[in-house]
């Protein structure tokens, strides 16, 4: 396991996936974990809980996802593993990347959910664009998948 890991959120299903797995691999062996949450820089929205919600001020955006993130790294601190929290504001991936270099770490780990209908048109696959300017590993975790329905062709 990498020495120093950043774990990305969004806090959907798949980004409690991502952190279940970095909490089972870093308490295995000495890793730092900085969580981190990005805000867009576009002022159109943030999401927090998975659910869009209205923009609103920096300040209050950034304190709502403040809340959630201490969440995750009082599950991580739980487990053993060393581990902060960062909220930024900026555009997604390069914000991401850019903290990535800052604190040398060795390996980002996203959760990634399929893009589908307005959102992905509007903000296209932040794991696309991740992993397209990455100079580090990239550990994707997706979602649950979705079985059709029972008797569904």
């Amino acid at each position: 396991m990498p020495r120093v890991v950043v774990l990305a959120t969004d806090f959907s299903d798949a980004a409690r996936r991502a952190l279940g797995l970095v909490a089972r691999l870093a308490s295995s062996a000495p890793t730092e974990v900085t969580v981190v949450h990005v805000l867009s820089d576009s002022g159109v929205s943030s999401l927090l809980g998975g659910i869009t919600t209205p923009t609103s001020t920096v300040a209050e955006r950034m304190t709502a996802a403040r809340l959630a993130l201490d969440s995750w790294v009082d599950r991580l601190l739980r487990c053993g593993v060393r581990a902060t929290g960062c909220v930024l504001v900026g555009p997604l991936a390069g914000s991401l990347l850019a903290l990535c270099s800052e604190l040398g770490a060795s390996l980002l780990v996203v959760g990634t959910t399929p893009g589908t209908g307005l959102h992905n048109v509007l903000t296209g696959s932040v794991s696309r664009r991740v992993l397209a300017d990455a100079r580090l590993p990239v550990m994707l975790v997706p979602g649950r998948v979705r079985r059709g329905r029972k008797g569904a062709a």
